[in-house]
């Protein structure tokens, strides 16, 4: 098969670029920078969503009122769920499962708002409007709760 025939299969299977051995290290640069740029303005864009803190404080504050054990009694729970909550969807997600993906994000939206996490309310609502199962924009929206949730953990 030649070159341009092995590029036009690959592109036609899917694939965003194709490059041929022997690999040119002129040819394998052009390509990076191709697609670097596309790669840094999504890690941007991560960045920007995840610059504000995991807890809102003062509505935390608000829900609390008189109550002193609420830090105390909800915040372990919380944080278990939390970590329940992740494992189980990465588990429905390897399924293919996303109904059952859609009732963990439901239930991980009541703890987001339960405990003020509003990045992670934000997320999960995200997750609960996925229609059909994507596995890369799935995979990338996974990760970025995984991300939301070490910032909460790493708070509470």
């Amino acid at each position: 098969m030649l070159p341009d025939e092995a590029a036009r299969f690959c592109k036609q299977a899917g694939m965003d670029d194709f490059i041929s051995k022997p690999v040119k290290a002129a040819t394998l640069e052009k390509l990076l920078n191709t697609w670097l740029p596309v790669l840094n303005q999504q890690e941007t864009k991560n960045k920007e969503k995840t610059t504000e803190p995991p807890i809102d404080f003062v509505k935390l504050q608000d829900n609390m009122s008189s109550d002193e054990s609420y830090p105390n009694v909800f915040m372990p729970f919380i944080r278990q769920a939390l970590q329940d909550y992740l494992k189980e969807l990465y588990t429905h997600f390897v399924n293919h499962d996303l109904t059952a993906i859609h009732q963990i994000a439901q239930k991980l939206n009541g703890m987001a708002n339960l405990g003020c996490f509003p990045n992670l309310q934000a997320l999960s609502s995200e997750l609960m409007k996925k229609n059909h199962f994507e596995e890369s924009s799935l995979g990338q929206l996974l990760t970025q709760i995984d991300n939301e949730i070490e910032r909460v953990l790493a708070v509470i």
